[in-house]
């Protein structure tokens, strides 16, 4: 398991207009490299799903800059957004496969609980905190 605590403290620390400007210009550049990316501002859902030949490859947090990325898209999306290189990226093999751990207990404010602190996917950090 890879542990991603200081992954998510790094990016919750970043003092750069992410959320405002940044995450949607992200957006548009992985669109016109030719990934699919959905995001909606008009529900609640603060993640933008990236796929690509229609198969899931990767998570954005509209609240802090971190992609969860597949290892085969890593540097395609790297390269991609290169000139916002404060973006901290968290590579697995795919979304669904318990890849990482975190300590909880530094991140109660940034977090939604519900997630096997030990074992969880990029899958489930985005579905325990869809809202946030």
């Amino acid at each position: 398991m890879k542990d991603i605590t200081i992954d998510i403290k790094n990016a919750a620390a970043k003092d750069v207009p992410w959320s405002f400007n940044n995450f949607y210009d992200a957006l548009d550049l992985l669109r016109l490299s030719g990934f699919e990316v959905t995001f909606c501002d008009e529900d609640d859902e603060k993640w933008a799903h990236i796929n690509l030949n229609k198969q899931q490859v990767g998570y954005i947090w509209k609240r802090y800059p971190i992609i969860f990325i597949s290892t085969e898209c890593a540097g395609s999306v790297q390269h991609i957004l290169r000139n916002y290189d404060y973006i901290v990226y968290i590579e697995g093999v795919d979304m669904v496969t318990n890849l990482y751990k975190i300590n909880y207990a530094e991140f109660t404010d940034i977090l939604n609980y519900g997630m096997d602190n030990d074992s969880f996917s990029a899958g489930d950090i985005w579905f325990y905190n869809i809202l946030g």
